[in-house]
């Protein structure tokens, strides 16, 4: 606890108290301007957007199954790759 005597000369910044209370009631001060529906645009459609597509691009192409050392090329190249391509 503080001292009540310290407490007294203890200097507030107004500024920084302001941006206190801005900060812990922003949802009392929003407002929607071009800025925040963009942002809202951009993440929350065209970017979940953009990684499923580049998800449903890049399915079956690499292998996720990891291998054992002592496993080659030609040993990658004998297996079964029907497996890694989708068959949608």
């Amino acid at each position: 606890m503080v001292d009540p005597k310290l407490k007294s000369t203890l200097l507030k910044d107004p500024a920084i108290e302001e941006w206190i209370y801005m900060r812990s009631n922003y949802k009392d001060h929003f407002r929607w301007n071009r800025k925040n529906a963009f942002a809202g645009i951009m993440f929350g459609i065209v970017v979940p957007l953009g990684i499923y597509y580049m998800a449903k691009k890049t399915y079956g192409n690499y292998i996720l199954e990891p291998s054992l050392r002592e496993d080659s090329k030609d040993t990658l190249s004998k297996l079964d790759k029907s497996k890694w391509t989708s068959n949608t």
